[in-house]
Formats: structure tokens, sequence, C-alpha cells
């Protein structure tokens, strides 16, 4: 991720209200349960 895509993406999440945080939170760590999930499948194949 360049320099600016990464201010502007910092920005914007500072300046979410608290609820939006933890749905922001709640989602990425649904995200990487799946990605792990994935991941776990594949190796037992």
């Amino acid at each position: 991720m360049s320099d600016a895509a990464f201010e502007d993406f910092t920005k914007q999440v500072l300046e979410l209200s608290y609820e939006q945080t933890l749905l922001l939170m709640e989602k990425m760590l649904e995200s990487l349960k799946t990605k792990r999930r994935e991941e776990n499948y594949s190796e037992m194949e």
C-alpha cells in the first residue's frame, strides 16, 4: 500500500464512530477466522 493510500485509510478509520469501529473490528476478526479455517482445510487435503 502506498504511503498516500495508507494515510487516507488511516484518516478514514480515525473518523469512524465507536460503533463503526467495533463493527469494523468484528468484520476483520470474522474474516481472519474464515481465512484460518480455509487454510486448515487445505492443509488436511
